[in-house]
């Protein structure tokens, strides 16, 4: 039997390997030619006609869209744990008897395993020394969907998001966040086993139909493929791959790279878990990294840390009442310089978060369970609340995470990267710039570095007008 007759007879549980190990949108498409398909049916995504422009939509940028892949990855690790606690997998349970969170960070203690829930980012296809393509696979070991409710999860586009409301302690309610990723890749491939029904697998692909002006997804039939069995040792889960990701950034090494990592951890500020970074593209020294997030970032540099502190605030508005604000500023390089000069620190990168590109574009973090949602530059602290000095170095974040679903519809843009302008948005950058302005430690260290300076100025003056007259 020849390579094109092996193709064609592919089984079900093959041919859905065989498009997560695919390196390329151009593999991707030759095995799509093969025998198995030739029964496939298209339909539309949501099974809404002309959904393009609701996808494209969705999100501003690759990072955040990527975000929300993982975002409910760690959604499906809390619903598992859920399940287990609530003795059913039922989405509408009857019975009123069931464990009740009040938030997030209360749902985590519960509800996960850290040693056995994981969130996986894999990323594998061409180096960039060949012909750099990057796909993204986010692995969870979490919940998982039955046969019966794939369609309505995995491939909807509003639905997800109506069940997700049942659960408060869950993030992804707006119910379109995983269709971000697919105005940056060709291709998104997904595949799931629930726990309850550990290896009965539903899989399918998602693709662009620009002359149908829709998104839609493959069944063979009309029915989305299913099979029994593994994946990678897996009975139960979820595979989701985006290929050929338009990250615009080049020689992407993920679980290597600072400036990836960087601009990940922007947006990824508190995760329920660690994140697992696993780079099949490059050696085992490269191979694979993990984080815990811009929050667990910082603590690891403590040393460069000038300051950190928790402040509250009163923003005046019923919606927003008080709420807690987190303050990190960094050393100026003079210090630092000094310090490592007299060993009493041992690293001076602090470009990692202050100084660099993220930080010029996100300096304050509007945070939900530790995901950013909105975001203000740099500019915002050395302008809008004039500290030209200790603003370069400071970064800040705002919890938002009590908020009603209301309050966050109002409050943020579906695609978590902006803060609207509406009454609520309004009044949380003025209040942000109104603590951020008279808040007393940062009055005293923006006099201090002013103060400094301008000796440090008068010095080299001194120092200029002895040298003419030696």
């Amino acid at each position: 039997m020849n390579s094109q007759e092996a193709t064609d007879q592919l089984s079900s549980q093959d041919a859905a390997i065989k498009l997560k190990d695919a390196d390329s949108p151009d593999e991707v498409e030759e095995i799509l030619e093969s025998g198995f398909f030739n029964n496939a049916e298209w339909m539309a995504l949501g099974g809404m006609e002309n959904n393009y422009g609701v996808v494209e939509n969705q999100a501003g940028a690759p990072v955040p869209a990527l975000m929300e892949l993982i975002v409910n990855s760690y959604d499906a690790q809390l619903m598992k744990g859920f399940h287990e606690l609530a003795g059913t997998t039922d989405p509408d349970p009857e019975t009123d008897d069931l464990p009740e969170f009040e938030s997030q960070a209360e749902a985590r203690e519960e509800l996960l395993d850290q040693g056995e829930d994981k969130v996986t980012l894999r990323a594998d296809g061409f180096k960039p020394s060949e012909k750099e393509i990057i796909n993204f696979t986010v692995i969870d070991n979490g919940c998982g969907q039955p046969p019966e409710r794939f369609e309505d999860t995995f491939l909807g586009l509003l639905d997800p998001g109506k069940y997700k409301q049942d659960y408060p302690f869950l993030q992804g309610q707006y119910g379109m966040g995983s269709a971000a990723v697919l105005q940056f890749c060709k291709y998104k491939f997904i595949c799931s086993a629930a726990a309850s029904d550990s290896g009965d697998w539903s899989w399918s692909i998602i693709r662009q139909n620009k002359d149908r002006d829709r998104d839609e997804y493959l069944t063979i039939g009309g029915e989305v493929p299913t099979f029994e069995g593994s994946i990678e040792n897996k009975v139960y889960g979820s595979f989701v791959k985006a290929y050929d990701y338009r990250l615009n950034v080049t020689k992407t090494t993920i679980a290597g790279d600072k400036r990836f990592q960087k601009r990940l951890e922007r947006f990824l500020v508190d995760p329920p878990l660690p994140l697992n970074l696993h780079d099949t593209r490059y050696s085992d020294g490269f191979a694979e990294r993990q984080t815990g997030g811009l929050r667990s970032r910082i603590h690891q540099y403590e040393e460069l840390l000038e300051e950190s502190y928790s402040t509250t605030y009163n923003f005046d508005n019923k919606r927003l009442g008080i709420r807690e604000i987190e303050v990190f500023t960094f050393k100026d390089n003079d210090e630092i310089e000094k310090l490592l000069e007299e060993d009493q620190i041992t690293v001076r990168n602090k470009n990692r978060f202050v100084g660099g590109g993220e930080h010029r574009d996100m300096a304050v973090l509007y945070t939900v369970n530790g995901q950013t949602h909105g975001n203000e530059g740099q500019s915002f602290l050395t302008n809008r609340c004039k500290k030209p000095r200790v603003g370069t170095d400071t970064l800040v974040l705002v919890d938002c995470s009590d908020l009603a679903g209301t309050d966050m519809v109002d409050l943020f843009q579906p695609t978590r990267d902006r803060v609207k302008r509406s009454e609520i948005g309004n009044s949380l950058r003025e209040g942000t710039e109104d603590a951020i302005e008279n808040d007393e430690w940062v009055i005293k260290q923006e006099e201090r570095r002013r103060q400094r300076l301008a000796s440090d100025e008068s010095d080299e003056i001194l120092d200029e007008l002895l040298q003419s007259i030696l």
